[in-house]
């Protein structure tokens, strides 16, 4: 696997060692896997990422468990292809403000190392994000995202995955999207507030999300912002209007990172 650099930003009190409430233990074993448990006031997350065959440094799976509830992840860095299952968990806010959390412990720890991940951290630091910032009351069920879908994507309209295209802060791009009113093209400043709740229109991601945690810019997660700040839209994969544009900006938010697609 490439080497995968994080621009790391030091960690200060919120994370470990800074509250009675906030528990930390990790076990990084390097190319075999990173696992540990992480307790913040009444959620408990445990979480064991390995290979999905013995030693990888392209592939690696992740098993967490956020309370009562189980969720998998595995991805494959050699062919950019994931899939995901949280057979059917809705998190809380609290689950996720959590989540949120114990990313930035992990990132934390990375900086005293320099940022360079192995496949197993970027997977979990990657998809605690993804959960993280999923939509209120969203269902997060099976999904397979994989090279044959970039190649030939399933058109709804105007819409389809253009695969993970970095765009950059401060330049104006056409977003595309489909709704129930038919084919919307519009000029969309990268970066920009579109109203409260919807800025750094183009990050993949809610609002301009963590400063400790990167993120990914690109196009179809610009596409989604859009659709989504037109239309009011909820639930993520779910929604009517703009269902297909989340799912189509999933590999930009997985893969942007490593293909420096920092907004820049």
């Amino acid at each position: 696997m490439k080497k995968i650099v994080f621009p790391i930003i030091a960690v200060f009190c919120g994370f470990v060692g800074c509250s009675e409430a906030d528990h930390f233990q990790l076990q990084d074993n390097g190319i075999m896997g990173i696992k540990g448990v992480y307790q913040y006031d009444d959620v408990r997350i445990s979480f064991d990422v390995t290979s999905p065959n013995g030693e990888s440094d392209e592939q690696s799976v992740v098993l967490l468990t956020v309370n009562d509830k189980n969720l998998e992840f595995e991805i494959d860095m050699s062919n950019e292809s994931f899939l995901m299952d949280g057979y059917g968990a809705v998190l809380t806010d609290d689950e996720k403000d959590a989540l949120k959390l114990l990313a930035g412990n992990i990132i934390q720890y990375l900086a005293q190392r320099g940022g360079e991940l192995t496949v197993h951290e970027y997977a979990i630091v990657r998809i605690l994000e993804y959960w993280a910032e999923s939509p209120g009351n969203y269902a997060i069920g099976r999904r397979e995202y994989g090279q044959p879908n970039f190649q030939n994507p399933i058109r709804l309209g105007i819409s389809a995955n253009e695969g993970i295209t970095c765009i950059r802060k401060g330049t104006w791009v056409t977003a595309k999207y489909d709704d129930s009113k038919g084919d919307h093209s519009e000029s969309v400043l990268v970066g920009s507030t579109a109203r409260p709740g919807y800025e750094c229109m183009g990050r993949c991601g809610a609002g301009c999300g963590s400063s400790l945690v990167p993120s990914s810019w690109c196009k179809d997660c610009l596409d989604h912002d859009q659709c989504s700040h037109k239309n009011y839209s909820s639930g993520g994969a779910s929604d009517s209007n703009c269902g297909d544009e989340y799912n189509e900006a999933a590999d930009d938010w997985m893969f942007g990172v490593a293909r420096g697609c920092n907004g820049k």
